[in-house]
């Protein structure tokens, strides 16, 4: 297995989360959620994703606005906020 294999994979032993970055977007990708946030220049959010892989694999039911869905939301959103003020 190489790095390519297990950067992207949070379903491996020892690892829960992957943080993948681009441009002013960030993710994390657990073994269940997909959960993203679109910044503006200040660092706002403006837009959120969240995706439930283990009913929707295909991403294409955003659940980031489901009440249901509002704890794993809140969770994922202060896991990326973390991972954020640990990269300043």
């Amino acid at each position: 297995m190489n790095m390519v294999d297990t950067s992207g994979n949070a379903n491996l032993p020892g690892k829960t989360s992957v943080y993948p970055r681009w441009k002013n977007v960030d993710s994390v990708r657990t073994g269940d959620y997909l959960y993203t946030e679109w910044l503006d220049k200040e660092a706002n959010i403006y837009v959120r994703m969240s995706y439930d892989h283990g009913k929707d694999p295909d991403e294409r039911m955003n659940v980031a606005g489901d009440p249901d869905y509002q704890s794993v939301v809140q969770r994922l959103s202060a896991e990326l906020a973390a991972v954020r003020a640990s990269q300043e």
